[in-house]
């Protein structure tokens, strides 16, 4: 059968049917492969990038705290203190918990509403009765300055306190790891050899330190560093976040310098990493529980403050905290680590206001140097 065109020209009938374009079964799968491919080697870029805007945020809040340390510096005259304790009757036992170094940078961080809502004159937390705390206004206040984003933080119920866990960013105190503080008047205490000093008037006084008190230079000196928040009650699974108490081999360094015990500093490390990871999957939820980052008001070790005793970060002694005594999970004495969700190391800020990466690699005693002030040590360039 032919059909006539209007140009007079004929053409089969069967000529009219066209061919529709599309896809084969087989096509599409390959297509389906080739996108699949595509987002395989994709995402790991786009999750690169993304914790890589995450490291850039946490450097520039260290680099926030640095400026605000100098800041407060420049109009105190020193560096604030690391631990300053209220006290409402004279001659009286310290009350609550101490005040961090955090707490009195506030004006200098742009949060001058903050530090203003705060009454020094009572301890953070500090318990009246069962159903109110002193200085309630701000006790469950979050911050960006201290938070680093790379850390999921999730608040966490204590008794009738909510501790929100709030802080990523700890002052060092050193090579000191025996700070307990104050809580008695009568407890004798180390004292910081990082820039943070302790308030303790029976026992040394309240030590405050100057740019002139760092005599191994500023450059050469830790101010502050990351850690990872804890958790108390439900199990702290990951063992970087946790506090790790029982084990002796820390008893016989507590109190004494490390730098000087090199050989049972070493011994105590192993130790706390081998409790680590022995205790990792453990049921009991009363080991390793940790108020690493429970507030960013309470200057205590393993809450506001860390020693550069452990390297940070590191993969062999994965613990936030490690001490002798299980009960004192505060981190009140001890090795308090350094941790971050970087890979390889965290971020440090150091006394000159500069913002650093140490590797987990670094040599013990190239990291202790690092945290004193004053401990006269010679540090090559290129040792980290």
């Amino acid at each position: 059968m032919l059909i006539l065109h209007r140009d007079g020209r004929s053409r089969p009938a069967h000529a009219q049917l066209r061919r529709r374009p599309g896809f084969t079964l087989i096509e599409l799968l390959v297509v389906i492969a080739i996108i699949a491919v595509l987002i395989a080697l994709l995402l790991p870029a786009v999750q690169a990038a993304r914790e890589a805007a995450r490291r850039i945020h946490c450097v520039n809040n260290l680099k926030q705290l640095g400026l605000a340390l100098h800041n407060y510096h420049s109009t105190i005259g020193s560096f604030p203190i690391a631990q300053s304790w209220a006290k409402t009757t004279p001659g009286a036992n310290y009350g609550g918990n101490p005040w961090s170094a955090h707490s009195q940078v506030l004006s200098h961080l742009e949060q001058s509403t903050v530090y203003n809502a705060i009454n020094f004159s009572f301890a953070p937390a500090q318990a009246l009765n069962q159903a109110y705390y002193t200085n309630s206004t701000i006790l469950y206040l979050r911050l960006n300055s201290f938070i680093c984003p790379s850390d999921g933080i999730s608040p966490t119920t204590l008794d009738d306190i909510r501790m929100d866990f709030n802080c990523n960013y700890s002052g060092s105190t050193g090579t000191t790891v025996e700070a307990i503080g104050a809580v008695q008047q009568t407890v004798s205490i180390q004292d910081s050899t990082g820039i943070f000093g302790f308030d303790n008037p029976i026992k040394h006084g309240s030590r405050v330190y100057s740019v002139a008190s760092v005599t191994d230079g500023t450059s050469n000196t830790i101010a502050y560093s990351e850690h990872l928040v804890g958790g108390v009650g439900p199990r702290v699974t990951d063992t970087r976040r946790a506090s790790w108490g029982r084990v002796p081999e820390v008893a016989g360094v507590v109190s004494l310098d490390p730098t000087a015990l090199y050989p049972q500093v070493v011994q105590a490390l192993a130790a706390c990493g081998a409790y680590a990871r022995a205790n990792a999957a453990t049921t009991d939820t009363s080991v390793g529980s940790s108020f690493s980052g429970a507030t960013w008001m309470a200057g205590y070790l393993g809450t506001t403050l860390f020693n550069t005793i452990t390297p940070p970060n590191s993969p062999q002694y994965a613990f936030n905290s490690c001490q002798a005594d299980p009960l004192f999970t505060w981190g009140l004495s001890g090795f308090v680590n350094s941790t971050s969700n970087h890979s390889g190391g965290s971020n440090f800020t150091f006394a000159d206001g500069s913002v650093r990466f140490i590797k987990s690699s670094i040599d013990l005693r190239t990291y202790w140097a690092l945290g004193t002030r004053a401990g006269g040590e010679v540090i090559s360039s290129d040792a980290y």
